[in-house]
């Protein structure tokens, strides 16, 4: 015995299949943006054959972080582990003087003694702070002592 199947069963049936395939066309879009984001840290051996190797352009990270009252560096390894820290608190910087740029570049002259220790010559700033005067002061406090940023 045939069942009667109606109009809206059809059209809810075909609406249904579109979706199915939207649905299939955005997994595939995702999946593939993942690979092109991933696919530089994927090991793939026709890539070797294609391109040279490039240098790592920095060995570690440095954070600038700007509060009220003080200035936070945060020096890190490239896989996020902090290695040491640094505040212009430490240095005797107290209420508003913390902000200020000596303040700031003398902060980045404790980091970079550090990394002159650990043989570190590289480095990329990750700035937290939208303040332009504390950003090119902590680029001197690095510069002054041969780190390239």
């Amino acid at each position: 015995m045939a069942s009667k199947i109606s109009v809206a069963d059809l059209n809810r049936n075909k609406r249904a299949q579109k979706n199915a395939r939207f649905a299939d066309k955005k997994i595939q879009l995702t999946r593939r943006a993942i690979l092109d984001r991933i696919g530089k840290y994927v090991f793939n051996p026709e890539s070797l054959l294609k391109k040279k190797k490039k240098p790592i352009k920095y060995q570690a990270l440095v954070y600038l972080r700007r509060k009220r009252n003080n200035i936070y560096l945060t020096l890190t390894d490239l896989l996020g582990k902090v290695v040491t820290t640094s505040s212009s608190g430490l240095f005797g910087f107290k209420n508003y003087a913390g902000v200020l740029p000596n303040a700031a570049q003398a902060s980045a002259k404790r980091i970079s003694f550090f990394l002159k220790t650990a043989k570190i010559l590289r480095i990329a700033l990750v700035v937290k702070s939208k303040v332009p005067a504390i950003v090119f002061a902590v680029l001197r406090g690095f510069t002054a002592l041969g780190i390239k940023v």
